[in-house]
């Protein structure tokens, strides 16, 4: 069975518990991923996925969480190939998991499914069985399982690294964004970055460093977003803020261990003393 997900509200997800599916088709391909937008990350992927596509922060109804846009019209370059099969050599834990996601309540039985998803697919091979004879998920759903409790774990850290950024005014709202299911998102401003004090600065190592490298994240991922909206954003911040590099080295040496270390000139550390004594060099 076919099931074109051509329509917003075909991409409804019910708790699987309610769905009345006992199995769903291995979705290969995604040329419906723009009635999505975006999708939720883990922790443990942002920093190799900012390296294909734009990571943002989304204001969820749940809270702000760190989210991947793969909307086309948001992203300057084509994440899927002319069939709709993804590009990049990484692909989203909560892409690999579709057509089921993580509910809103984010308890172990919150699962949820999308079922004009599930049923997408003519090839029987694959189609996947969710429950097993015994009612224990199949092999192939407890992977999706394992990736979704994945995702689950990381919401209430990011959720919180992301607040940390807040916190420290990093967040520009992009603009122009085309319609949706999803919220405001939200990009690093390079200038509020430079613009931090070390005390802030130091305050973004908080929780392993998490929000540090969350924003680097956002930060290094800017490249993928469309020229107009990253345009709108940073001009957005640039009106608020206007000139606040002009202050980002004005400050003293306050205290001796406040001193610079000049180890970069020492012999120990100098290129070219290191190349006049090594034997044979001229």
């Amino acid at each position: 069975m076919t099931t074109a997900a051509s329509q917003s509200d075909e991409l409804r997800f019910v708790p699987l518990k309610h769905a009345g599916l006992s199995s769903w088709h291995r979705l290969v391909s995604f040329p419906w991923l723009d009635r999505l937008g975006v999708l939720p990350v883990a922790d443990t992927e942002f920093l190799a996925l900012s390296h294909f596509c734009p990571i943002a922060i989304e204001m969820h109804e749940s809270g702000p969480r760190a989210v991947a846009i793969l909307h086309a019209q948001l992203v300057a370059h084509r994440l899927l190939t002319e069939d709709g099969r993804w590009r990049p050599p990484y692909a989203p834990l909560a892409l690999r998991s579709l057509p089921f996601r993580n509910g809103a309540a984010m308890t172990a039985d919150a699962v949820e499914i999308c079922p004009a998803l599930a049923e997408q697919g003519a090839d029987p091979k694959l189609r996947q069985a969710i429950f097993g004879h015994k009612g224990g998920p199949t092999q192939s759903y407890a992977a999706i399982l394992s990736m979704i409790d994945r995702l689950a774990r990381s919401g209430a850290r990011l959720r919180n690294a992301a607040k940390v950024l807040m916190a420290a005014d990093l967040l520009v709202p992009l603009a122009n964004l085309p319609p949706g299911p999803f919220g405001q998102l939200h990009t690093i401003s390079l200038d509020g970055m430079l613009a931090l004090s070390s005390h802030r600065l130091m305050a973004l190592t908080s929780d392993a460093c998490c929000p540090l490298e969350l924003a680097t994240a956002v930060t290094f991922s800017r490249r993928w977003l469309n020229r107009d909206t990253l345009k709108s954003a940073d001009n957005l911040f640039a009106a608020t803020v206007g000139g606040v590099r002009q202050k980002l080295y004005e400050h003293g040496v306050v205290d001796p261990l406040d001193q610079p270390v000049g180890l970069d000139d020492s012999p120990l550390f100098s290129f070219d003393d290191y190349v006049r004594s090594t034997p044979g060099s001229s």
